[in-house]
C-alpha cells in the first residue's frame, strides 16, 4: 500500500513540475513589429544592361582589301567622317579598263554606223542596173541585126553556088568566106548578149547582198549597243564601289567597338567597327514572365550602378516585348523572361551631365521597376509572412505571448514590406522571421522593434 502511494505521489510531483515549467518557462526569444497604417510601392528588382535604340554597324561593302580604321573604341566621331577606307589601287585598275573597254566599244559602234561608201555603192549599183539594161537591148538588137545580115550571107553564098551562071572560082570562094564571118559575128553578137545578160545580173543582184551586208552591220551594231551597255553598267559598278570605299560616319557618335587592327583582306559584309549616339542610351531588362503581366509603359524607375541601389537616376518603361523567350540562369535553369525597355528621364539627364560619364554601352546597371503603390494602408514587415502547406499566407501574432497562427490575404508586396488586406488589424504584433520551432500557441518572448 505504502508503495502504491510512492509511485502516486511521484507522478504528481511530475505533472507539477511539468507544470510549473510549462507556465514559468520564459517561452521562444522572438522579434515582433506593430501592425501600422503607411504607405507601400510595389517594385521589381532586376538586373539589367545599357542599350541603345540603334547600333550603326560599318561592315564591308564588298571584297576587298581594308586600310586599319583610324578610330579607336571611345573616339568621338562627327557625322560624314571617314571612318574606313578600302585600299584603291585594284578598283582604279578596274576603271581604267572599264574606262578604255567602254571607249573602244563606243568607236566601233560609229564605224559600224558609217554607212556612206554601202549607200553610194547602193546608188551606183541601181544606175548600173539601168546601164545595163539598156546595153543588153543594144546587144540583143545588134543579135538580131548580126543574125539577118548572117541569113543574107548564106542566101547569097548559096545562090553563088547553085546559080547557074558561070562564077568564077574566086567570087565563089569570096561568097563562102563572107558567109562564114558572118556565122562568126553572129556567134559574137550571141556571146555579147549572154555576156551582157550575166552580167546585167549580177549588178542586179549587188543591192541585195549590200542590203545583206547593212543588215549584218546592224545585228553587229545591236550586239556591239549590248556590249556597250553592260560596259557602262560595269563601270557605274566600279565607279559605286570606288565612292563606297570610302565609308563615312553616319551620326555624331561615339566608336563603340573596333573589330579590325591592321590591314587585311576581308568578304563583304565583315564587321568593321560600331558607332553609337551615347546620349540614346537606354536600359533593357530581362524580367521573368510571371512578373511582366504588371509591368506597364510609363512605369517609373530607379537604375543604379550598384546592387544596393545607391545615386541612383531616374527613368521610365517605354516598352515591354510582346514575346517571351527563353533563359538560362546562373544556376542553370530555363526562365521564361519578357525584355522591357527603359528610357533614361531627359530631365535627369539634363541635370546630371555626368551620366554619359558613369556609363557606356553594354554596362550592368540594376534596375528598380516601380509596378503599383497604395497609401494609408495596413502594412507588416515582409520577413513576418510565411506560406502554409495549402500556399496560403500566414503571420504568426503575438496573443498574450503566445504565438497565434494566422491566415492573411495580401495585396501589394515587396522585399521590405507587404500590404494586409485581410486577417490582421492596426496595431496588432506580429513575429518578424518565425523560428522553425514556432507554432499555434507557442509561448513566446517578444521583444517589440
Amino acid at each position: 500500500m505504502k508503495k502504491k502511494w510512492f509511485y502516486l505521489s511521484l507522478i504528481c510531483l511530475i505533472i507539477i513540475i511539468i507544470i510549473l515549467y510549462y507556465v514559468l518557462a520564459p517561452g521562444i526569444p522572438v522579434k515582433t513589429a506593430k501592425v501600422k497604417r503607411g504607405d507601400i510601392t510595389e517594385y521589381i528588382d532586376q538586373r539589367a544592361e545599357t542599350s541603345l535604340p540603334r547600333v550603326y554597324k560599318i561592315t564591308m561593302p564588298y571584297d576587298g582589301r581594308i586600310y586599319p580604321p583610324k578610330f579607336s573604341e571611345g573616339n568621338a566621331v562627327k557625322k560624314g567622317d571617314i571612318v574606313a577606307q578600302i585600299v584603291p589601287d585594284v578598283l582604279n585598275t578596274q576603271l581604267q579598263i572599264a574606262l578604255a573597254k567602254r571607249d573602244e566599244l563606243k568607236g566601233q559602234i560609229e564605224i559600224n554606223q558609217y554607212n556612206t561608201i554601202w549607200d553610194t555603192a547602193n546608188k551606183e549599183a541601181a544606175d548600173w542596173i539601168t546601164a545595163m539594161k539598156q546595153i543588153v537591148g543594144i546587144a540583143q538588137k545588134k543579135l538580131d541585126i548580126t543574125k539577118n545580115i548572117g541569113l543574107y550571107a548564106i542566101k547569097f553564098r548559096d545562090s553563088q553556088i547553085l546559080s547557074g551562071l558561070a562564077v568564077s572560082e574566086i567570087k565563089k570562094a569570096e561568097a563562102e568566106m563572107e558567109a562564114e564571118v558572118k556565122l562568126l559575128d553572129v556567134e559574137s553578137a550571141m556571146l555579147m548578149l549572154q555576156t551582157m545578160v550575166i552580167i546585167q545580173k549580177i549588178f542586179e543582184i549587188a543591192p541585195v547582198y549590200i542590203s545583206e551586208f547593212m543588215s549584218i552591220k546592224k545585228l553587229e551594231k545591236n550586239v556591239l549597243e549590248c556590249e556597250l551597255k553592260q560596259a557602262e553598267e560595269d563601270l557605274k559598278r566600279i565607279q559605286n564601289d570606288i565612292a563606297l570605299s570610302t565609308m563615312p560616319s553616319p551620326i555624331d557618335g561615339v566608336v563603340l567597338r573596333k573589330y579590325v587592327e591592321n590591314e587585311r583582306f576581308l568578304p563583304a559584309g565583315s564587321e568593321l567597327l560600331d558607332i553609337g549616339y551615347l546620349n540614346d542610351l537606354q536600359i533593357e531588362a530581362d524580367v521573368l514572365s510571371t512578373d511582366a503581366p504588371e509591368i506597364k509603359v510609363d512605369d517609373p524607375v530607379k537604375i543604379s550602378l550598384s546592387y544596393d541601389g545607391s545615386n541612383p537616376f531616374d527613368g521610365k518603361v517605354i516598352k515591354v516585348d510582346p514575346q517571351a523567350f527563353t533563359k538560362i540562369s546562373s544556376l542553370g535553369v530555363e526562365e521564361q523572361r519578357v525584355k522591357v525597355t527603359i528610357s533614361i528621364d531627359n530631365k535627369t539627364r539634363q541635370d546630371s551631365v555626368s551620366i554619359n560619364s558613369r556609363i557606356g554601352y553594354k554596362y550592368r546597371v540594376f534596375a528598380r521597376i516601380f509596378t503599383a503603390n497604395k497609401g494609408a494602408t495596413l502594412i507588416i514587415p515582409r520577413s513576418s509572412l510565411t506560406k502554409n502547406n495549402n500556399g496560403q499566407w500566414i503571420v504568426y501574432k503575438n496573443n498574450g505571448n503566445r504565438a497565434e497562427l494566422q491566415i492573411v490575404t495580401i495585396g501589394l508586396i515587396n522585399e521590405d514590406s507587404a500590404e494586409v488586406l485581410q486577417g490582421l488589424k492596426e496595431n496588432d504584433e506580429v513575429i518578424q522571421t518565425p523560428p522553425s520551432e514556432i507554432v499555434n500557441g507557442s509561448k513566446i518572448a517578444p521583444i517589440l522593434k
